[in-house]
């Protein structure tokens, strides 16, 4: 009996301390005081707003900066933090009481110089989102592991080698961006992560698909673009809640004949591949919207292209060996860009086929064999018609939707930061050769926010200038 009232005393605590984990209101303005207490007049009283509420996001480089040069005491005393942006401010390593702040839901410790993570930090329980995007990283951060509510995981531009088997325990995990690193393969592990809806891994050396990559049952978003794979597996048909597939810049010479299985299919960017055939099964993708094959080695449109009843925006550009177009392809009445450069149609044709003539005459300005088509579209008024900023016509690439979605707060695909005068900033905007046309005008200040995906605009983007601060 004695041990069932101790178990029960053990257990309430427990809860009494999760439920009550936000102390009282005069305690929090006495912490918060305390901890506010040598800061400059600005810093301290936008720091105190933030605090009392209980979510520090959105901050300046100032209040960063600050909360970094006071991390013992800000762990120790502001623990019912829910939210916290300390982003880009010099941190080189996390105070080992980092572990105290158990409200944590969402993290950004992004752009900083971190090459591990304290023990503690297994602690944060509550973490939903982490990002650690451009810090030092060589091994995946094991305390990570222990995270089973994180549900967004954020580990771009470090230089992670491996992802450990463990991956499987963080069986909430939605969204899971590893781009740009130095991943050569993914564990079998990746299996157990039934609610795996979104993954990247652009820009890494992986080789091939993980062989059970049909468990991931849940997945809407997968990029794989910039790897070296030389195969997709017969198995990715099994994706069937498949949405975005990128897959450009990378070593493929065919496609597995079973494509068409993926039916939610809606972009499908194979651009810069090797690829010569496609499988009849792909023009039978019923939502596909988005087919890039740019810079192939296709040979011929074939007639069943009418199948693909809603598609918008085709490219085949740089597909030398292409010498006409199919009279099927006028049936494709929801067309709003087909792009032809670099192919081989002549201007008339005289075998029933269609010329560069009979398609202008078609398509008007939705059809481009040339940037002299791409310079005219400037000109359109449609509603329904594209606008080009003619800066984005000098690079041959679009970018390409992402793929990202709210609740996954990604992306990549790429952000665009914007801080304060003083805070350093440089950031990798890497080609991005895609289908859609996006806007990616939004700023990153605080927690990441998603791309803006806006169909059919060019991306005018700027990255933000900011001076580089010695530490």
């Amino acid at each position: 009996m004695n041990k069932l009232i101790l178990i029960f005393f053990i257990v309430f605590n427990i809860f009494t301390f999760e439920v009550n984990a936000r102390p009282s209101p005069e305690v929090i303005n006495e912490l918060t005081y305390t901890f506010l207490r040598n800061a400059p007049p600005k810093i301290k009283k936008i720091l105190t707003q933030k605090i009392l509420a209980g979510t520090i996001t959105k901050t300046s480089y100032k209040e960063r900066k600050y909360i970094r040069n006071n991390f013992h005491s800000f762990c120790n005393s502001i623990t019912w933090i829910t939210e916290l942006d300390l982003n880009n401010c010099g941190i080189k390593s996390l105070p080992l009481n980092f572990g105290k702040l158990i409200c944590l839901k969402e993290l950004d410790i992004s752009k900083n110089h971190l090459h591990t993570l304290p023990d503690s930090f297994k602690m944060l329980n509550a973490l939903s989102t982490l990002f650690l995007d451009d810090n030092h990283f060589k091994l995946f951060p094991s305390s990570i592991l222990s995270l089973t509510n994180l549900e967004n995981l954020y580990l771009n531009e470090n230089k992670i080698k491996t992802i450990p088997e463990e991956i499987k325990n963080l069986i909430k995990l939605k969204y899971f961006s590893i781009r740009k690193n130095k991943i050569e393969e993914l564990p079998d592990a990746f299996s157990f992560l039934k609610n795996l809806t979104g993954l990247n891994l652009n820009y890494n050396p992986l080789q091939k698909l993980p062989k059970n990559i049909q468990e991931l049952t849940a997945l809407k978003d997968l990029h794989l673009s910039y790897n070296q794979i030389t195969k997709l597996p017969e198995n990715i048909a099994y994706l069937t809640n498949l949405e975005i597939l990128n897959i450009n810049d990378n070593k493929l010479t065919d496609l597995p004949l079973n494509i068409g299985a993926l039916k939610k299919l809606r972009c499908l960017n194979l651009c810069k591949n090797n690829i010569e055939i496609l499988p009849d099964s792909i023009f039978l993708l019923p939502e596909l919207t988005t087919l890039d094959l740019d810079s192939n080695k296709i040979k011929y449109i074939p007639e069943n292209i009418r199948n693909l009843t809603k598609i918008e925006y085709i490219c085949l550009k740089d597909n030398i060996d292409i010498k006409f177009a199919p009279t099927s392809i006028k049936e494709l009445s929801s067309i709003v860009l087909l792009r032809l450069i670099g192919t081989s149609i002549p201007e008339i044709t005289n075998d029933g086929t269609l010329g560069r003539q009979a398609l202008r005459e078609f398509f008007g300005r939705k059809v481009h064999f040339d940037f002299k088509d791409c310079y005219n579209s400037i000109e359109m008024q449609s509603d329904e018609e594209i606008e080009f900023e003619e800066d984005d016509l000098s690079n041959t690439e679009l970018s390409y939707d992402t793929g990202l979605h709210d609740e996954h707060m990604m992306e990549d695909d790429e952000h665009i930061y914007e801080y304060d005068e003083e805070a350093p900033s440089e950031e990798d905007f890497s080609n991005s050769p895609a289908p859609y046309i996006t806007n990616l005008n939004d700023t990153h200040t605080g927690m990441y926010d998603d791309e803006d995906i806006s169909d059919f605009e060019l991306n005018g983007y700027q990255e933000s200038e900011s001076s580089e601060e010695e530490y």
